[in-house]
C-alpha cells in the first residue's frame, strides 16, 4: 500500500532545493499512481501551506521545505 499523496508529495519536495522546479500533475499522477484530482488537491494544500508557488507559464517551484510534524 502507497503512503497518502500528499506524503508522497512532501517527500519529494524535501528531496529537492528551494527555487527548484517541481513535476507536473501529469508526472506525478504517474508517479504516484494516484488520480489528477487527488494530486490537485494535495499540490493544493502545499500551495496554501506555502511550500510550492505557482509561476504562470512555467509550472510549479519549490518556495520552502515542509515543517516537520
Amino acid at each position: 500500500m502507497r503512503p497518502p499523496v500528499l506524503d508522497q508529495l512532501t517527500a519529494l519536495i524535501r528531496q529537492l532545493e528551494i527555487g527548484a522546479d517541481f513535476p507536473s500533475e501529469k508526472e506525478l499522477t504517474e508517479t504516484t499512481g494516484a488520480a489528477r484530482g487527488t494530486v490537485r488537491r494535495a499540490l493544493a494544500q502545499l500551495e496554501g501551506a506555502g511550500v510550492l508557488e505557482v509561476c504562470p507559464g512555467r509550472g510549479r517551484r519549490v518556495r520552502t521545505l515542509p515543517a516537520d510534524h
